[in-house]
This record gives C-alpha cells, structure tokens and sequence, in this order.
C-alpha cells in the first residue's frame, strides 16, 4: 500500500513544481522585455555602420533646420588661391555649383555635436552630424547639401572617423549623389580638404555651438485674474447692505 502512495505523492510534488516554475517564468518574461529594451538601446559610439548609413540617407530640411547652425557669406578664394595663401578655410568652392561660382552657404550640427563644440571636446563623439546646405548661383534656393557623420567604424579612421555624403535637392527632397560615399575617392577628396583644418579642430572648419542656436521667443505674461473687490470690513455698504458701484462699501450703514 505505501508505494501506490508514495508514487502519487511524487506525482503531486512535480505537478506543483511545474506548475511553479511556468508561473515564475510567466512572471520574469516582463523583465527580461525591458533588459532587452535597454540593452537594445544604441549610443553613438555602438551604432551600427548601415544605420549611420541610414542616418545619411534620411537628411531632412526640416529636421535640421532647427539645429545650431551659422550662415557663411560667399567665399572668395578658388580651392587654389585658398591653397596657395595657405589658408584651407578661406574657400568653400569645392561645394559650390561650378568652379567660378561662389555662393553663401549655411552649417548645421546635431544637439550631440554642438555640446562637445561648446564644451570644447575635440574629436567630436561618435553621432555628430554636421550638415552644410549650399545656395544655388541665384541665392534663392538650396542646391546641394553635404553631409558629415562621425562614426566609431575603424572603417573610417583613415578619414579621423567622418563618412562624407553629397545630396543634390531634388523638388525640395534631397537626393543621395551616386558613389558620394566613403570610402569612395569622393570622399577621399572631402577628407584631403578638411584636414586641412587641423587635428585640434578635428577636421571642421566652423565653429558652432549651442549659443548659436535661434532662441524661442519667450511667452508674454498672462495678466493676472482681479480678485473680486472686497468691502472694507466695517460691516455692509449702503442701507440695502451692498457695497457701492466700485465694489468698496461706504462704510457702517444707516439706521436702516
């Protein structure tokens, strides 16, 4: 008699546990969801090659139109004459519409970008993204865009970390150039120039930071409520007990 006993015993203790066990499981899928969700989490310095690659093809005016940015009037000087003066950040022509033409352009930095910039923390962090929006020869209309991401790929030491893309805009949208990508001999070109800025400046010409960044324009004061005129505290107003038109009462009443 004991071992049919014992037997449904041991059946009823793996009953229990199995039951256990699916319930502590049922209880941990929550957390391991959000383990998951933070470690999915991708700071500039483990973001994946393709998807700064991404990032490049996604550039949209009217996203970074609101970021810091500084205006540059026409530049003066050919890529040579810039060259021969020894003075690499006197020219922008190498993204003008022709090699004659010279138009005023406008640089934009990401929020990440222009804190190290303002900080002074050199070289700039993986996720920065500068953005250099060029004006057509009639300087009414943008007609190329040329776009820098730092990136932690070792694929891109040899150009201090930056990929390099040229946009031309087409019906507004801007449209990826062909073969603009490093490491193309394109972007050989773009590194061979900025370079030239030197390493303390890590291969940006401008300057930008956060203090140039459009300030919101502040919000007028609401007026505030008038509370309701009270009397003066000496008892009713008039003879009916109301105070006068300004709301003050006149005083004690009559005999009223």
């Amino acid at each position: 008699m004991l071992k049919p006993q014992i037997a449904l015993i041991a059946v009823l203790i793996a009953c229990v546990a199995f039951v256990s066990c699916e319930r502590t499981q049922k209880m941990l899928e929550p957390v391991a969801d959000d383990m998951m969700a933070a470690d999915d989490m991708i700071t500039g310095d483990d973001m994946p090659t393709d998807m700064m690659m991404d990032m490049m093809k996604m550039i949209d005016p009217t996203i970074y139109m609101s970021w810091a940015h500084v205006a540059l009037p026409a530049p003066t000087m050919t890529v040579a004459e810039a060259a021969a003066a020894g003075d690499a950040a006197a020219t922008g022509a190498a993204h003008n519409p022709g090699s004659d033409v010279f138009t005023s352009r406008t640089v934009y930095i990401n929020d990440i970008g222009a804190m190290a910039n303002k900080a002074g923390t050199t070289p700039y962090p993986a996720g920065t993204v500068i953005v250099k929006a060029i004006m057509d020869e009639t300087e009414t209309a943008v007609d190329k865009v040329a776009v820098m991401v730092k990136s932690p790929d070792p694929m891109y030491a040899g150009h201090n970390g930056w990929m390099y893309a040229k946009y031309f805009l087409v019906d507004g949208i801007p449209e990826l150039k062909a073969g603009s990508q490093v490491p193309g001999h394109e972007g050989n070109g773009c590194h061979g120039c900025h370079v030239k800025a030197g390493e303390e400046r890590d291969s940006v010409f401008v300057s930008l930071s956060m203090d140039e960044t459009p300030e919101m324009p502040e919000m007028p004061e609401m007026p505030e409520t008038p509370e309701a005129d009270a009397g003066n505290g000496n008892g009713a107003g008039d003879a009916n007990g109301a105070g006068d038109a300004n709301g003050a009462g006149n005083g004690a009443g009559d005999a009223q």
